[in-house]
C-alpha cells in the first residue's frame, strides 16, 4: 500500500504541475506520516500531520489519525470526518470500522443510526448486526447466526455470543460441530478443529492428548490404526489422521487407509476416500482419478467436484469427466470451464463410439 500511496502523491503532484522543494517535503512527510500510521506511534503521526495543512493527501492523514483513536474518538469527530469526505472509499471505510468499534462496546442506539453500511460488510460485522437485531428479534438472529456457524476459518470475537445462545438453546448440536470439525480439518485450520471436540462429554469427545500423538505423525498414526472405531469420536480422530497425513503425501497414507476403511460405516468410508482422492489430484498421483471412482458423489463439495474433474481430464479419461460434471449442481456446471470440458467429453465420446460400432 505504500508503494501504491507513493505513485498517489506523486502524480497529485505532478497534476498540479510542482516542482518546489516544499512540497516534495510535504511528500516525504506524507510518506513518513504512513509509515507512522503502519507502526501504531500516534504521536509521530500527529506531529508529521501538522506539516500537511492542506496535502492533496489530507483525507489519508485524517483517516490514519481516526483509525488509530477509534476507541476514544468522539460520534462527532467520525460523523465531521464522513461529512468532510462523503462517498470516498475511505469514508466507507472509517464507517465499518466504527461501526465495530461501537459494536464492540454494546453501542447499540449509534450502532443502529449507521448499520447497515453501504459499501458491505464481513463476517465480524454482521455479527455485530445480528446481536443488535437478537436485542429485539431473538428468532430472526437466531436464524440468520446459524449458518455463519458452518466455516473452516476462525470467526471473529463478535460471533462468539451468538454461538453460546445457539448451544445454549441446543440449536447447534453435536453434529453441527462435527460438521465444523471437518470444514476447519479440511481447511488445515488445525487449531480450530481441536477446539471443537475437545469440550464434548467424554464419550464423544478427542482428548488434547490424543491430538498432540497424532500431530506429531499422523502418517505413522493411521498405520497404527488406534483408534476407538466404536466410538464416533474414535472414527473422527481417525478421519482427522487420514487429513493430515494424506495432506502431506496421500500414496503413503493409503496402504493403511485401505487397511483401516473397512471398520468404518459407509458414510465415513466414502468421506475418506473423497479425501485422500483429493489430496492425490493436488499432488498430481497418476491414481487420483482411480481413487475418485470408489467417492460417493454426496461425500463431495465444490472443490473436490472440481479437483475430480482435473484428475479425469489429466488421465484422459472422456467418460469419467462427463460423469464428473454430470454430478455436479448445476449452478456449478453451468460454470463456462465446464461446459466446455463436458462438449469436449461428449465429442470424445462420439469419436468412440463411431471407431466402435457395436
Amino acid at each position: 500500500m505504500l508503494r501504491t500511496l507513493t505513485a498517489v502523491a506523486t502524480c497529485a503532484l505532478f497534476l498540479v504541475g510542482v516542482a518546489s522543494p516544499a512540497l516534495a517535503d510535504s511528500d516525504a512527510d506524507f510518506l513518513a506520516a504512513k509509515i507512522a500510521y503502519d507502526r501504531g506511534d500516534r504521536l509521530r503521526l500527529d506531529t508529521v500531520a501538522g506539516r500537511l495543512g492542506g496535502y492533496v493527501l489530507t483525507p489519508y492523514i485524517e483517516y490514519w489519525q481516526l483509525k488509530l483513536k477509534l476507541d476514544t474518538a468522539s460520534d462527532e469527530e467520525i460523523k465531521g470526518f464522513l461529512a468532510r469526505w462523503p462517498e470516498t472509499p475511505l469514508a466507507d471505510r472509517l464507517r465499518i470500522d466504527w461501526l465495530k468499534a461501537l459494536g464492540k462496546r454494546a453501542q447499540w442506539a449509534t450502532f443502529a443510526a449507521e448499520y447497515p453500511p453501504t459499501s458491505g460488510e464481513d463476517v465480524e460485522l454482521t455479527c455485530y448486526g445480528l446481536q443488535y437485531r437478537r436485542l429485539r428479534d431473538v428468532d430472526g438472529a437466531r436464524v440468520a447466526a446459524k449458518p455463519l456457524w458452518f466455516t473452516g476459518q476462525t470467526t471473529p470475537d463478535a460471533c462468539e455470543p451468538l454461538f453460546a445462545a445457539l448451544i445454549a438453546r441446543g440449536d447447534l448440536t453435536t453434529d453441527d460441530l462435527r460438521s465444523r470439525f471437518r470444514l476447519a480439518t479440511e481447511s488445515g485450520n488445525v487449531r480450530l478443529a481441536q477446539s471443537l471436540l475437545i469440550d464434548l462429554s467424554p464419550s464423544e469427545r478427542i482428548t488434547a492428548r490424543e491430538f498432540q500423538r497424532l500431530e506429531s505423525n499422523p502418517a505413522q498414526a493411521l498405520a497404527k490404526s488406534d483408534f476407538r472405531l466404536k466410538q464416533q469420536s474414535g472414527r473422527d480422530l481417525a478421519l482427522y489422521a487420514l487429513e493430515r497425513a494424506s495432506r502431506l503425501d496421500a500414496a503413503q497414507a493409503r496402504p493403511a487407509w485401505e487397511k483401516l476403511r473397512s471398520n468404518l460405516p459407509a458414510a465415513d468410508r466414502s468421506y475418506g476416500n473423497a479425501r485422500i482422492a483429493y489430496h492425490a489430484a493436488r499432488q498430481l498421483n497418476p491414481q487420483a482419478m482411480e481413487w475418485f471412482r470408489e467417492t460417493d458423489d454426496s461425500a463431495l463439495n465444490e472443490v473436490t467436484r472440481a479437483w475430480r474433474v482435473r484428475a479425469a481430464l489429466r488421465a484422459g479419461a472422456w467418460p469419467d469427466v462427463l460423469k464428473a460434471i454430470d454430478a455436479m449442481p448445476s449452478s456449478e456446471a453451468q460454470d463456462p470451464s465446464w461446459r466446455y470440458w463436458r462438449a469436449r467429453a461428449q465429442q470424445a465420446g462420439a469419436r468412440h463410439h463411431q471407431s466402435n460400432p457395436d
